[in-house]
């Protein structure tokens, strides 16, 4: 019985110290569950949201208006009967205004106004990896004066600054040229020209695109040219 027992441990021990065993249970701690990872460069393409013919605010005159989610993004402007100024406006923001509405007609967001411009003109962005939406205003004047950006999520709508420049011939619409990416934390604007005009309307300068670009980072728009 003595040896009986003795073998019976031997086996016991020999199984204990078995490479395979050890690799088994090594294996088998390792197993980690994958985590996916979000793609952190793309490309925004334009879409064309559902236009609202039937939009209407109280003491405004609507150009344009879009439905984004169930909120009204329209293009307004203040009117009084005898033309005078009042609020809203002021003798230094009046005009146009790119505005933000719920269902119900609650005012969720109104820009500065865009003033004397001729032409306010939403153009709408998104892409694939997220629920933004990336909202160009193009302005004109009698010509093309680039443009005003927006960027709309959760509901809210944030200006983000100003595309001042515009094709080469400011017949040619920022619209027609400009590429907006995803880069990193950045968003970054593009222009498919192979020369620019900056500052449109104002101390004009003609300039060869050379990888020119609008950089979004961190709250503040930046230009490197």
């Amino acid at each position: 019985m003595k040896q009986n027992y003795s073998y019976f441990f031997i086996c016991l021990l020999m199984m204990a110290c078995n490479p395979k065993n050890k690799t088994v249970e090594q294996a088998s701690n390792e197993l980690n569950p994958t985590v996916a990872t979000v793609n952190q460069n793309f490309a925004f393409t334009e879409f064309f949201p559902d236009s609202l013919s039937n939009a209407k605010l109280a003491d405004f005159s609507i150009r344009s208006a879009y439905l984004l989610d169930s909120n009204q993004l329209i293009v307004a402007s203040h009117w009084t009967k005898d033309g005078s100024i009042e609020a809203p406006d002021t003798e230094t923001d009046y005009g146009a205004r790119l505005m933000l509405l719920s269902k119900d007609n609650k005012q969720l967001f109104a820009s500065h106004g865009f003033m004397d411009l001729f032409l306010v003109e939403p153009h709408f962005y998104k892409n694939d990896q997220d629920q933004r939406i990336i909202i160009l205003c193009q302005t004109a004047f009698e010509y093309f004066s680039g443009a005003e950006l927006f960027i709309y999520e959760n509901n809210s709508l944030k200006h983000l600054g100003n595309l001042d420049l515009s094709g080469k011939d400011m017949d040619t619409s920022l619209v027609d040229i400009v590429r907006v990416n995803q880069q990193a934390d950045s968003l970054l604007f593009t222009f498919d020209s192979d020369s620019l005009l900056l500052n449109p309307g104002g101390n004009e300068e003609m300039v060869k695109n050379n990888n020119m670009h609008y950089l979004y980072k961190d709250g503040v728009l930046t230009f490197n040219r």
